[in-house]
């Protein structure tokens, strides 16, 4: 299994299909690389793609210090360091996002090419009776909490077997790690940085409940994808229409026409 190990040497876990042109997928909070099962053999045909497990998720070292915004968009950057990455298209998905918005944050747009946000605003509000809701069905049901979160984030009821698939890979990220950096990303805001996100940029949301359809409209060099009939797991609903948008946008950023790159696979 291949890891790279950031300076405070806690394993990072990724997978890396294919070459060509750069894509970098983050998953969301308490998932992993098995939520880009449907992205990432399409995806590899034409391109080289890299997941990885944000620390304390999947199969990334689980630590009680560092879950937060700050580290996980500082293990980005050693991340794409580590495996020489350069004019990148990085795809967030959920807390994704806002490991995207840290990075920018800190590094600015160093080794990016372009930015693809799947339903994160840069600001979250959640009630502060809601939040604490949620923490209490982490630490007390937490298997029930996750299976509830995940079907909230389907437009319509899947099977159950992947539902259940599903709540069991993120049963992976232990209680204080989920809460803590949920926590942080509910009370941290990016809306600063959204102006110095100038590389282009695809806002992708879903008609069911989108986290904040006027994001585009604060980035310079952004437009909004609306798919129908979605939810927050948007890319997983309708992967067809995702893949073949996310590489239109590929070739539309990078220059490279999809089959430019020479399929292969290593570490996974």
């Amino acid at each position: 299994m291949p890891y790279i190990l950031p300076p405070d040497e806690v394993p990072l876990y990724y997978e890396e299909a294919g070459q060509g042109k750069n894509i970098l997928l983050i998953h969301g909070g308490a998932a992993n690389t098995n939520f880009w099962k449907k992205q990432i053999p399409e995806l590899s045909r034409h391109f080289r793609v890299v997941a990885y497990d944000l620390r304390g998720h999947g199969s990334s070292g689980k630590i009680d210090e560092g879950n937060n915004l700050t580290q996980y968009g500082q293990d980005m950057a050693h991340l794409l360091k580590a495996l020489d990455m350069n004019d990148v298209v990085v795809v967030g998905w959920s807390l994704g996002t806002a490991v995207l918005f840290s990075y920018v944050r800190q590094f600015g747009l160093e080794r990016l090419a372009g930015f693809v946000d799947i339903d994160q605003p840069a600001k979250r509000f959640v009630p502060e009776e809601r939040f604490r809701e949620l923490i209490s069905g982490i630490k007390s049901h937490k298997f029930r909490t996750h299976r509830e979160r995940i079907l909230s984030f389907f437009s319509a009821p899947p099977p159950e077997e992947e539902l259940y698939w599903m709540t069991c890979e993120m049963m992976k990220t232990p209680t204080g790690v989920y809460i803590s950096i949920i926590q942080d990303s509910y009370e941290t805001d990016f809306e600063p940085v959204l102006s110095q996100v100038t590389i282009p940029t695809l806002n992708c949301i879903p008609d069911k409940n989108p986290s904040d359809p006027e994001l585009a409209k604060s980035m310079p060099n952004a437009r909004t994808v609306v798919f129908e009939n979605s939810g927050h797991l948007l890319f997983w609903e309708h992967p067809e229409k995702f893949n073949r948008l996310l590489t239109d946008f590929v070739e539309e950023v990078t220059g490279q026409p999809a089959g430019a790159g020479v399929a292969g696979k290593s570490g996974a």
